[in-house]
Formats: structure tokens, C-alpha cells, sequence
């Protein structure tokens, strides 16, 4: 259902993507990347997360801002073109 945004050519805005999960019984609340990601060649994913401590690297997509009450109850990843070795210490 996520393809069509996160390809390269025809992407579309965050509010049509907002609309297609919410079809399926999904409310999104706020969306973040970090591009380029801050992972460098030969480190680890743990390591790469760690080193930013309480401030995260990626930055919102939405409107909808930081959800400060913790409040949040789910969360979805997507890396590619991470080895999985790299995924762990």
C-alpha cells in the first residue's frame, strides 16, 4: 500500500498517504525521516542510534508536530540497504 510513496519518481503528498492508511483502519499521527540517514559504512545501527542520545536525526514530515505525552502506540521502520549484520553490535 506504502510503494507508490516511497519511490523515487511519483511520489505523493503526506496527506494521501495519511488518507490510504487510514482506509485500512490506520490513523497516522505524525510521520519522520532522516535523509540521508546518519549511518555510516562499517558501523552499526545501535551504535549509529546512540550516538545522537535524547535527540533523535530525523526530523517531522507532518504538520501534526512533536508528540510529547508519550501517547504513541505503534511505530513503523523501514531501512533498506542495511546488511543485517549491521543491525546489531
Amino acid at each position: 500500500m506504502t510503494v507508490p510513496y516511497r519511490q523515487t519518481q511519483g511520489g505523493g503528498p503526506m496527506w494521501q498517504l495519511s488518507d490510504a492508511l487510514a482506509v485500512s483502519g490506520r490513523k497516522v499521527a505524525a510521520a519522520y525521516s532522516a535523509l540521508p540517514f546518519p549511518m555510516m559504512l562499517g558501523t552499526s545501527l545501535p551504535d549509529a542510534l546512540s550516538s545522537y542520545g535524547d535527540s533523535l536525526p530525523w526530523r517531522p514530515l507532518s504538520a501534526c508536530g512533536e508528540l510529547g505525552d508519550g501517547q504513541s502506540f505503534g511505530q513503523s521502520v523501514t531501512l533498506r540497504g542495511v546488511e543485517a549484520q549491521s543491525l546489531v553490535r
